[in-house]
């Protein structure tokens, strides 16, 4: 049965979620042994309630959870007031795995097996990082970005997008209804020793599109002739 440490409230408490009950025990008692206390949820649904009344500084989280995939836990938690770091340990290691757990939100990933004395720099180096808090979200059709995490999702399931394009829409998206100039995307995009290509921030634009449209967003990215660029509401692509 699932239950609250309490046996030394005197140290920092991390959420540890994770199915199996072997490697579970065996980094509760490791970290513990660093001077951690370590909450266990075997699930979603136990992690979700435990987050939500416990300001946990940091979440370790399994992906291949009995109810579901752990990058839920992500999602879910931008709702709150302080929003946990999460690092993701998961026997998901393949580079599109990582890719896509980091875009939804996670500050570190590890895949399975892993060096306890590499989880445990990971978990130090990230408790040194600020922690985010919940900015609020920006919905335009059915994407929304949510400004914290830096996260897009559409109709509440994550978008994956390249780092460029993610930068690009996140300057539409925060200036919705006006024109963001090609000088201002580049100057976002690149720093001053790179020459891109003149064509490099068309190429970006034709992919979001490609790519919002393909996700039913219900967003459009329209060129202004001679001036840049502006994110407007599609009412033919929004969700019924």
């Amino acid at each position: 049965m699932y239950r609250l440490t309490t046996d030394r409230v005197d140290c920092m408490r991390l959420l540890l979620v994770e199915d199996e009950s072997q490697i579970a025990a065996n980094l509760k008692k490791f970290l513990h042994q660093h001077g951690f206390v370590v909450d266990v949820a075997e699930n979603l649904r136990i992690a979700w309630e435990s987050v939500q009344s416990i300001d946990y500084p940091l979440a370790i989280l399994d992906r291949r959870l009995p109810d579901g995939d752990g990058v839920e836990l992500i999602r879910k938690s931008r709702r709150l007031k302080k929003v946990p770091r999460f690092l993701v340990l998961s026997a998901l290691g393949d580079v599109d795995d990582k890719v896509h757990g980091l875009n939804l939100g996670a500050n570190d990933y590890m895949a399975k097996p892993f060096d306890p004395k590499e989880l445990l720099a990971r978990v130090e180096a990230m408790l040194r990082t600020p922690r985010a808090r919940s900015q609020g979200c920006v919905t335009v059709g059915n994407l929304t970005y949510d400004r914290g995490a830096r996260v897009f999702s559409v109709g509440g399931q994550g978008l994956d997008l390249r780092r460029r394009e993610m930068e690009v829409l996140e300057v539409l998206i925060t200036r919705t209804q006006q024109i963001v100039s090609r000088d201002e995307l580049f100057d976002r995009l690149y720093g001053f020793d790179s020459i891109p290509a003149a064509n490099t921030l068309d190429s970006h634009i034709s992919r979001l599109r490609t790519r919002l449209a393909a996700t039913r967003a219900g967003v459009v990215i329209r060129t202004a002739r001679n001036l840049g660029y502006i994110l407007q509401q599609d009412d033919v692509g929004k969700l019924k």
